[in-house]
């Protein structure tokens, strides 16, 4: 091999070391200031810095979070809170067919209620057949009241189209829900 293409490829190989690992020598320097000058060294060694010694590290320019002006124009509706009554709106979250169990599920809350001591009642209703139905707590949140998830077990209907319906009663509260459509397989 010729000394020319024999100090070529010296020269590659330097270049494209010193292309790879110059910006991660960079990355991973210590910091320090070498000894004598004002700058940042760049140090290939992985021992720690000594103690004592401050370490600089990088940082992403752009304003810090305390620059940051806090927000003026937030959405603050009032809550809406319904007194207890007759003919509440009753919302059903959701209704469908567990695929495990084949059990109809189903829950929902009553908006602007806030009250603890009531019950819900899911009922299941098809043509020429009885009504189905099964009963469980509500209870307060925040901003209205939520029925427990009920379930109705598969062993109790038969396959078909079902309309459900959510009732909620209280000692001073009632409404029902629109009828949901579920298909049970």
């Amino acid at each position: 091999m010729s000394a020319s293409r024999s100090r070529v490829r010296r020269t590659a190989w330097a270049v494209s070391a010193a292309l790879l690992v110059g910006p991660l020598a960079a990355c991973s320097g210590s910091g320090e200031p070498a000894a004598g000058s004002g700058t940042t060294a760049a140090s290939s060694s992985s021992a720690p810095a000594s103690s004592g010694a401050a370490t600089e590290t990088a940082s992403t320019p752009g304003p810090s979070t305390t620059d940051r002006p806090e927000p003026t124009d937030v959405a603050t509706d009032a809550p809406v809170e319904l007194e207890p009554g007759d003919d509440l709106e009753v919302v059903v979250s959701f209704a469908s067919v567990e695929p495990g169990s084949g059990a109809v599920e189903a829950s929902g809350y009553v908006p602007g209620l806030v009250e603890d001591g009531g019950r819900c009642t899911l009922v299941l209703s098809r043509a020429g057949r009885s009504d189905v139905s099964v009963e469980g707590e509500a209870f307060a949140d925040a901003q209205s009241t939520s029925c427990a998830l009920l379930s109705v077990p598969a062993d109790r209907l038969a396959p078909g189209t079902w309309t459900a319906r959510l009732d909620y009663r209280s000692d001073s509260s009632s409404g029902s829900s629109p009828d949901v459509e579920v298909v049970v397989p």
